[in-house]
């Protein structure tokens, strides 16, 4: 379990990222801020998912509410500053993979898609996996994936220190 006085904070809506840089003549890095996912913004999560994959492949809105009530401190969403419109978000679970005391071999099925979190996540464990990241349409192309994947893993590596290793697919 995870000491809560040690847990980093994720930056607040008025904080300035000095030494990063977005691909935008119309946004700068400062135009948005990542905060942690919650059950209200399910509908926004699945729009983004819905418009960002093929069919065959978009995940079910109850896999998100499962991902959300499972591991909440690593579901996170970006924000448009102004709007507070969602801009994308990211989730992932943690697997213990490199313990040698474990048995946790990864196997096709840990990649499945909506297969349950609960099966696999372990707070304890070394290896965080990167389930889905997506960003809407409309703020594409401008550098907020790499943003947002950045901001996720110093937040979750911070609260997680076991974490070790990463894993994302794409």
């Amino acid at each position: 379990s995870v000491n809560t006085a040690q847990k980093s904070t994720l930056p607040d809506k008025k904080t300035v990222y000095r030494d990063k840089k977005l691909d935008s003549k119309n946004y700068n890095i400062n135009d948005f801020f990542i905060e942690n996912a919650d059950i209200k913004d399910i509908n926004s999560i699945m729009f983004i998912e819905k418009t960002s994959f093929a069919k065959e492949i978009t995940e079910d809105k109850k896999v998100f509410v499962e991902r959300l009530e499972t591991f909440p401190e690593g579901f996170f969403i970006l924000r448009e500053r102004q709007s507070n419109e969602a801009a994308g978000y990211i989730t992932g679970e943690i697997w213990n993979r490199n313990n040698p005391a474990s048995e946790t071999v990864l196997t096709k099925e840990h990649f499945n898609l909506s297969h349950s979190i609960k099966k696999y996540h372990n707070p304890e464990g070394d290896c965080l996996y990167i389930a889905s990241l997506a960003i809407s349409k409309k703020y594409r192309g401008i550098g907020l994936g790499s943003l947002l994947l950045d901001l996720a893993l110093d937040k979750i590596s911070l609260d997680f220190p076991k974490i070790n290793n990463y894993i994302l697919l794409v």
